[in-house]
């Protein structure tokens, strides 16, 4: 037993030195990697951003179809009104009966749940690639959304 616990505690050591030796390494690099993630800027995303104002005027006047990128089970406890649920997680699943649906050239603009939420990043790569060509993503997603003065529903 007294063997097995010196080598538990070596392997330790060792794990402890590799991710020290990891994180000077990433410090002096010339371009280190972030320890954090930080959310990605509007400025450096592919589409382009509407705001909480401009998805309701969609709502409002139909003018686009408005994804909601969030599990299930956060779509059935609040949306914004007329939201289709295409979740990332199940994107194939979902997009199988849904797609054909949608139209390829009419405005879709996807949310999440905002901050640091990628699930509509990750949602409209998968419909970039499947050449929908109208896309916008609302950034401030559903936080934003559900703690202003718009409407939801479930």
């Amino acid at each position: 037993m007294k063997v097995l616990s010196g080598t538990f505690s070596q392997a330790a050591a060792i794990l402890a030195a590799a991710l020290l030796l990891g994180l000077a390494v990433n410090q002096a690099s010339d371009a280190p990697l972030p320890l954090i993630r930080q959310p990605a800027l509007a400025e450096d995303l592919p589409w382009p951003v509407v705001t909480g104002a401009e998805v309701l005027e969609f709502v409002n006047q139909g003018a686009a179809i408005i994804i909601d990128a969030r599990p299930a089970e956060d779509y059935a406890l609040g949306h914004i009104p007329g939201a289709i649920n295409l979740p990332f997680n199940e994107f194939d699943a979902y997009f199988e009966e849904l797609g054909p649906s949608l139209p390829k050239d009419f405005p879709i603009v996807v949310y999440c749940g905002g901050g640091n939420c990628d699930d509509s990043h990750e949602v409209l790569y998968q419909l970039q690639a499947r050449n929908f060509q109208d896309l916008s993503i609302y950034t401030e997603g559903w936080r934003e959304w559900s703690q202003g003065d718009f409407p939801t529903e479930k």
